[in-house]
């Protein structure tokens, strides 16, 4: 990721002498104020005015959409946008740090997809956005009545940190602190959307096109994620439409997979420049670090195993300025928390919040002792009052907006975030899908029109007709284009119970290497100790795990999510990297 470390103190003296850094970018040091920031330096922008002792950083990604993608070269030009920044008026996924002799604003993307986060004693002021590089100045310890909803629920509910006594900033919040005193004063910029009906097809068209097609306006080399979903065949019709030849696709899993096949039967046919990406395993050692590293950023919000998405994309650092991929398209289709929508819109209405989470629950892996689920259900139960007490009223505005507009709150901070955040580290990347300015007309647009992707399918036919004879894939399942929801949700729930339960190839060869690992963590006296288990449930997962690993690999591989998780905040390191 692109990182920064901050540390403001009133001792005008102090040095940050205590944390050495292996790959900085940038450092600064100036009256009790010390910046280092690194990692990818095309998501870490950095700007000094030494007449002035003034200066401000970016992490991310930040996109005017008149203008484009802000890069290094342009960063005189865009100093006038940030001297007066307001968040409401970028897409992208950013955190903003500008400084001057008095003060320190701290700036948060409206749709929370890039955090840093706030530690504070006595006397300073630390800021990090890898909550990992707080180490050396306080003990991390895991917050489970806010990690809870992370846990039992799709995605945590609440925008807190997970840690005790450390501060998230993130979705809008804002911060301004007084360099001398320290006083902190906060300020919130909110995703208000507007719900009057006046949208039209044209409008949603015109911001995605745009969107896509900006890192081409700028002369940049554009790949898209391409896979056999509705999503991105989307954002494939447009760029099949651009005269520019400044673009290609890639592709990612094994030769029999059905995204893979039906992503190569596009390829073919319209004879796009492509790259197909398989899967390849690193060694033990080198996958136990790449795995530690991605559940310091994900914070167990998916299981260990997801890093062998994320490791195909390192064969295209480098070849490509942006990368774009259908992140976030459901939203545009009214695909989440459909169980709510059919199901619990009364228990919406009545805030019956139990229910609520009957509804929302996805099983991880059943690890935890009795007291510390509690402490789950208490705080579950505390941040879906929050999040209902701060939005409309689902009669105001309608239960299928109600949903989609929770989606947006809980879903983008807590868990696209966390991959958006990864990627930084070595690619410019975004999801047209998840921007802002098109974000803006979601709830303008007739209910009626996402649904059953309408609109999508729409804008396909439109684009590029050709499309819509190859099938599309969903969930291992290839199906006709024109198969209406109905109809695709009855195939989806056959296949899912007549489908061999054998676990992928690749997955199984990931849990292969980490065997013996494995083993040797599940009997080490430090999980067999750790407060909040039951070490009884986590030998039985393993025990079972041996013997049918294709039934029982799930639980096992969300366990070692969150163990790897809770090992990185206790592994004390003097050199950082990222």
């Amino acid at each position: 990721m692109s990182w920064a470390l901050i540390k403001i103190s009133q001792n005008l003296s102090s040095a940050d002498n205590d944390f050495k850094f292996s790959n900085s970018l940038f450092t600064y040091s100036d009256h009790g104020l010390s910046i280092r920031t690194g990692g990818n330096p095309k998501t870490c922008l950095s700007y000094l005015d030494n007449q002035t002792n003034s200066g401000f950083l970016i992490l991310g990604v930040l996109i005017d959409k008149n203008i484009g993608i802000l890069n290094l070269s342009d960063i005189e030009n865009w100093k006038h946008k940030l001297d007066n920044f307001h968040p409401q008026n970028f897409d992208g996924h950013f955190i903003i740090i500008k400084w001057n002799q008095n003060n320190i604003h701290i700036f948060s993307d409206i749709l929370g997809l890039r955090d840093i986060y706030l530690y504070r004693n006595s006397s300073e002021i630390i800021l990090a956005t890898n909550p990992l590089h707080l180490k050396n100045y306080t003990e991390l310890k895991i917050d489970f009545n806010t990690f809870g909803s992370r846990w039992l629920l799709f995605n945590q509910i609440s925008t807190d940190s997970v840690f005790q006594n450390i501060v998230r900033i993130s979705s809008g919040n804002s911060l301004q602190i007084d360099r001398h005193t320290l006083e902190i004063k906060k300020k919130k910029y909110d995703f208000n959307p507007s719900y009057n009906s006046d949208f039209i097809n044209e409008d949603f068209e015109a911001t995605l096109k745009n969107i896509i097609e900006l890192p081409l306006s700028q002369n940049n080399k554009l790949s898209l994620s391409l896979s056999g979903g509705l999503d991105s065949r989307l954002l494939l019709s447009y760029l099949l439409n651009n005269k520019s030849s400044d673009w290609s696709v890639h592709t990612f899993g094994a030769i029999n997979n059905p995204d893979r096949i039906i992503a190569e039967q596009i390829i073919s046919t319209f004879n796009i420049k492509n790259e197909i990406i398989s899967n390849v395993l690193p060694d033990k050692d080198e996958l136990i670090k790449e795995i530690e590293e991605y559940s310091s950023f994900t914070m167990a919000s998916y299981p260990s195993s997801d890093i062998i998405q994320l490791l195909n994309y390192k064969p295209l650092q480098g070849k490509f300025e942006v990368i774009i991929d259908g992140g976030f398209g459901e939203i545009w289709r009214r695909q989440f928390l459909n169980r709510l929508y059919f199901f619990g819109k009364n228990v919406i209405q009545n805030k019956n919040f139990s229910e609520i989470i009957r509804h929302l629950t996805l099983p991880k892996a059943d690890i935890f002792n009795n007291d510390t689920q509690k402490e789950f259900h208490s705080g579950t139960i505390r941040q879906l009052e929050e999040i209902t007490n701060q939005l409309p009223d689902p009669s105001e505005i309608g239960i299928a907006n109600w949903l989609d507009l929770f989606s947006i709150k809980t879903r983008l901070p807590n868990l696209y975030a966390q991959e958006q955040i990864r990627l930084d580290h070595s690619i410019i990347n975004f999801m047209p899908f998840a921007q802002l300015s098109l974000l803006n007309y979601l709830f303008t647009l007739n209910i009626n029109k996402r649904k059953n992707s309408r609109l999508i399918k729409k804008l396909i036919k439109s684009n590029n007709y050709r499309l819509t004879k190859i099938p599309l894939t969903k969930n291992d399942v290839i199906y006709p284009f024109d198969t209406s929801s109905l109809i695709l949700a009855v195939i989806l729930k056959i296949n899912k119970k007549t489908k061999k339960l054998d676990i992928d190839e690749t997955k199984n060869q990931f849990f292969k290497t980490l065997s013996e690992f494995t083993g040797d963590l599940i009997n080490s006296k430090n999980v067999k100790e750790y407060y909040a288990y039951d070490y009884k449930k986590i030998s039985l997962i393993y025990n079972n795990y041996i013997k049918n690993p294709d039934i029982y690999h799930a639980q096992l591989d969300w366990f070692l999510a969150f163990e790897f998780f809770r090992q990185t905040l206790n592994n004390k390191s003097k050199t950082q990297t990222v």
